[in-house]
């Protein structure tokens, strides 16, 4: 492994792209392994309003889960948190 000081702030700028993409993989794969059917069980959406700046793609409406109502919602939020931070701290440092 690199030392700190070895890394230039374009190598970290890369880091927190990928980190950044991976996670967005990792959403969008939990999200088509969950299903539609049990993300509403689970998650509690936002209503959608009706402002310019609230609106989302298709793409942001699949991987929106929304708030964990059930103890399953919460174990796939702890799952998810953990497995990006941990991932990204050990990928960016």
């Amino acid at each position: 492994m690199e030392s700190m000081t070895e890394v230039s702030n374009i190598e970290y700028a890369k880091r927190i792209g990928i980190t950044f993409l991976l996670s967005f993989v990792l959403f969008t794969v939990t999200s088509m392994i969950i299903g539609e059917e049990r993300k509403a069980r689970w998650f509690k959406k936002r209503t959608k309003s009706l402002l310019f700046f609230n609106r989302r793609s298709m793409v942001g409406e699949f991987i929106n889960y929304g708030r964990p109502c059930t103890k399953e919602g919460v174990l796939v939020f702890l799952f998810l948190m953990v497995s990006i931070f941990s991932f990204g701290y050990w990928y960016i440092f």
